[in-house]
């Protein structure tokens, strides 16, 4: 019986103690949070082939207009539909603010949802043109 109030008491300290981050190697290791969006379609709304195609030319110069102010790190299409975004911000309201500036999103094509993500620091590699 004593065992098992030992045993109790220690599976206690390990669940009510905080995460020793050091001790575990990680703490050393840099990190970096970056935004996560997912773009869903919005098949609520439809749209006409000149509307859609407008829409998409706008949503593109915003991608590349976001790159250059290198608030957007990695962009692409989901072959099912809608897309991502990886935003160079770990503050989820600067990162609804530049996605509520999408023409896509202003038009409804898309929804979204933003995470937090993290990563080690130098992991994220992006091919360079």
């Amino acid at each position: 019986m004593k065992t098992v109030y030992t045993i109790s008491l220690v599976l206690v300290w390990f669940i009510l103690s905080p995460i020793d981050l050091q001790a575990q190697g990680v703490a050393s290791q840099p990190y970096r949070q970056y935004c996560f969006v997912e773009l869903m379609p919005n098949d609520s709304i439809a749209f006409g082939e000149e509307e859609a195609r407008s829409i998409q030319v706008r949503h593109m110069a915003n991608i590349r207009r976001m790159v250059e102010e290198k608030k957007l790190l990695l962009a692409g299409p989901f072959m099912d539909g809608g897309g991502l975004f990886i935003l160079n911000t770990s503050q989820l309201d600067e990162a609804r603010l530049w996605v509520d500036n999408d023409p896509a999103v202003m038009a409804g094509r898309f929804k979204y949802k933003i995470k937090l993500w993290i990563t080690e620091k130098g992991l994220l590699s992006l091919e360079s043109n």
